[in-house]
């Protein structure tokens, strides 16, 4: 039995010395006639679990996960039972660009949105080019600002991205290049930009370098991670696939 199309209302089991045959029942399932009831009546006692209208299964004998269904063996009694799960949603990781060495421990960055919650804004550092990155979230009424990413040196300039509830990100655009100044001839992001379903924020920073153009007919965004240290020294997107 598989819940495709129809919800488990009720989950009817006898009991006895052993787990005899037990019956799912959905609000479009098959019912038990009385002389089955009786025969299993006969056999074990009879219990019920009612469930909530929003109430699911997430767990039998240790089975974690989105539960969809049942299968098995049965006979006089339940010989063997299974559990039917939806997979978990794939997240993959593009990228990334920029500084393409690996990174040490304290310079790895990284953010994903959390279940329910939508990007509310993006804070970036830049000037030449890009300083640093924060994100925050919102969920009903919460919000929820991550740590900055990079920025060990400020820039000259602070800008806030602010999306709506029903924006999303649906690409980014860039360059990358070697830094200037105080810490020059590192790899960096030089400039970056959000592409959305409603308009394109950006650029920010300095447009200079080799440009990076990002855009993803499948999968949805749901987070950036890279390296960062004094500057934003590159980044990559996860998407569910």
């Amino acid at each position: 039995m598989t819940a495709t199309g129809r919800r488990c209302r009720r989950r009817q089991r006898d009991d006895g010395d052993v787990t005899p045959a037990a019956a799912e029942r959905t609000n479009s399932g098959k019912k038990m006639t009385s002389s089955e009831r009786e025969d299993r009546r006969q056999r074990g006692f009879e219990w019920e679990v009612l469930f909530d209208e929003d109430e699911e299964i997430v767990e039998v004998g240790g089975s974690v996960g989105s539960l969809v269904g049942f299968y098995g063996l049965a006979g006089y009694y339940i010989d063997a039972i299974g559990v039917y799960l939806k997979a978990y949603e794939e997240i993959i990781r593009v990228g990334t660009w920029g500084k393409n060495e690996p990174g040490t421990p304290q310079n790895v960055w990284s953010f994903q949105l959390e279940k329910k919650h939508h990007l509310k804004k993006i804070t970036i550092d830049h000037g030449d080019l890009i300083y640093s990155l924060i994100f925050t979230t919102q969920c009903g009424d919460s919000t929820h600002t991550t740590a900055k990413f990079g920025g060990w040196n400020g820039g000259e300039t602070v800008s806030e991205v602010i999306f709506e509830a029903d924006e999303e990100i649906t690409g980014i655009s860039g360059t990358s290049a070697l830094s200037r100044g105080s810490v020059p001839d590192l790899p960096i992001i030089s400039s970056i930009s959000f592409i959305t379903n409603k308009k394109t924020h950006g650029p920010f920073g300095n447009v200079r370098g080799t440009p990076f153009p990002v855009p993803w007919d499948g999968g949805s965004f749901v987070g950036f991670y890279g390296l960062a240290g004094y500057y934003l020294d590159c980044i990559g997107v996860y998407l569910k696939a």
